[in-house]
């Protein structure tokens, strides 16, 4: 389960990466995205 988390975060962080905008709502997906896999629920994709 948690290697499945990092292959969706990693690959997520590459997608943003390439586009290289909207860092300030990036970190709040992320953050979002943490609470929501951490209490079991799936994030939005």
């Amino acid at each position: 389960m948690a290697s499945n988390v990092q292959i969706l975060l990693s690959g997520l962080r590459t997608e943003f990466n390439t586009l290289n905008t909207g860092k300030v709502k990036l970190s709040d997906f992320y953050t979002d995205n943490s609470l929501k896999l951490t209490s079991g629920q799936p994030p939005p994709l």
